[in-house]
Formats: structure tokens, C-alpha cells, sequence
């Protein structure tokens, strides 16, 4: 018999989340979907909050691979913007999961894995932002960006015009200002 790794026990709390919600994800479910029994998965992850947190570490890591295949080979500007709509595309593609890395109950106290995921960033915006401004430019784009796809995934976005084209020319204008901040 194959032992379970913690890596598949994610990939199957997951999953749940992504077809169910997070609020169907019990460890049971998981057991199950895994196939061992509850009490071993108990040995691994001591509870719910456990597993929600390495799903959201996991979550991050993809977050942070797609933000950096997003930019690479990009100029600053172009670089900010492909990583603005692949920020959004992970967003659409699994609320729940989205709506996992920004609970703050699940977030870890040095806010590590955020920062590791959302670096890509930080880097193209240091660029145009120049004299040390990188992190307040990144820390800007993430509440925009933030912002705007919660709008979105949550169904509220104002009906006064598509929201392809808020999106667009919010983080034009944003790039606009951090670029003249700079000069």
C-alpha cells in the first residue's frame, strides 16, 4: 500500500474547495477523497484551520509561479500589466480559493508566503517606481487588484460599465501614477 502524501491530502482539500466551497471541506471529506481513514489525517493535519492553511501556502505558490511566468521577459510596464490579468484569471478560476489567501485568520504572523508569492510584482514595479518605492507600488497594485477582482468574484461590481474595461484602466492609470511619482 502507497502511503499518502501531504501534497495529495492538499491537492484533495483542494479540489474539494474548488468544486464544493470551503465551507463543505471537512477532514472526513478529505479522508475519504484520499482514501485512509479520518484519525490518520488527524495525525498530519490537527484540524481544519491546518489544512485550510496548507491549502492557502500551496495557493500562494501557484499564485506567485504564474505572477513570475507572467512578467518574464517583460518590460517593467508590460511585465505589471500581464501580471495584473493573470492575478485577476486565478481569482475567476476559484473564488474560494482566492477568498483562502487573504483570510486573515489563516495568514502566517511574518506574512512570508505572501510576500514570496507576490514579489514578481514588487520587482517590475521597483522599476518604475524607482528610490526604494518598489514595496509601496506593490502594495498599492495588490489593494487595487484586490479590490477590483473581489468586486468581480463576489457579483458587486457596479453595473455602470464592463468591467474589462475598469480593470484595464485602473491598472493603466495606477502604472501612469507610479511612473510620475518617480520622475
Amino acid at each position: 500500500m502507497t502511503k499518502t502524501s501531504d501534497a495529495q491530502i492538499v491537492e484533495a482539500a483542494r479540489l474539494i474547495i474548488v468544486l464544493h466551497g470551503a465551507t463543505r471541506l471537512t477532514q472526513r471529506a478529505v479522508a475519504a477523497a484520499v482514501g485512509v481513514q479520518a484519525p490518520s489525517l488527524y495525525k498530519r493535519f490537527a484540524d481544519k484551520a491546518a489544512l485550510l492553511r496548507a491549502v492557502r501556502a500551496q495557493a500562494l505558490a501557484d499564485l506567485g509561479a504564474r505572477l513570475a511566468a507572467a512578467a518574464q521577459g517583460q518590460a517593467p510596464a508590460p511585465a505589471a500589466m500581464r501580471m495584473a490579468n493573470a492575478f485577476r484569471a486565478f481569482s475567476a478560476e476559484c473564488p474560494d480559493i482566492y477568498r483562502l489567501i487573504f483570510d486573515p485568520a489563516l495568514q502566517d504572523a511574518g506574512r512570508g508566503a505572501e510576500r514570496a508569492a507576490l514579489a514578481p510584482f514588487e520587482t517590475a514595479l521597483a522599476k518604475i517606481a524607482g528610490a526604494g518605492q518598489g514595496a509601496s507600488a506593490a502594495h498599492a497594485m495588490l489593494a487595487m487588484l484586490h479590490g477590483l477582482v473581489r468586486l468581480e468574484i463576489d457579483g458587486s461590481a457596479p453595473a455602470t460599465g464592463p468591467h474589462d474595461e475598469a480593470f484595464r484602466f485602473a491598472v493603466y492609470a495606477l502604472l501612469q501614477g507610479i511612473a510620475q511619482s518617480a520622475g
